[in-house]
């Protein structure tokens, strides 16, 4: 089964895996229950930024409605690798693009995102009473 919520700790161990201990990315992503494609994203981020970019995402990315465009334009128009725009545009993961893109082939307008997800613990709902 795959499941890619890791710990920052292994997310490292898994990466260091790859790069130092020159295993591939199918070998480390079956031993350890993981989709290829988040390997990968993993160690993109931490050879642009180091172990931070191993760090669990506590809030959603912040992607402008004109940097969307020119991510999903640079793959279907300059036919771009899918690889090489996550990593020009530095975008989360390949998953978050491949999602611009099909809402944009299907016609749906590409708009910013942001703002964080809501930190709120969620409660028992109760309801409504009047006083």
């Amino acid at each position: 089964m795959i499941q890619n919520k890791k710990t920052f700790e292994e997310r490292l161990f898994l990466v260091e895996e790859i790069i130092e201990r020159k295993k591939s990315n199918y070998r480390v992503a079956k031993e350890n229950g993981v989709s290829k494609m988040i390997l990968r994203d993993w160690v993109r981020r931490y050879k642009a930024v180091g172990p931070d970019g191993l760090i669990p995402f506590k809030t959603r990315m912040h992607y402008s409605k004109e940097v969307k465009k020119q991510a999903v334009e640079a793959v279907l128009i300059h036919e771009e690798r899918i690889s090489d725009v996550v990593k020009k545009f530095n975008i989360s993961a390949h998953t978050v693009l491949r999602g611009w893109i099909k809402g944009y082939t299907s016609g749906k307008e590409l708009k910013s995102t942001g703002g964080g997800l809501s930190t709120m613990p969620k409660g028992k709902k109760q309801p409504f009473k009047r006083d």
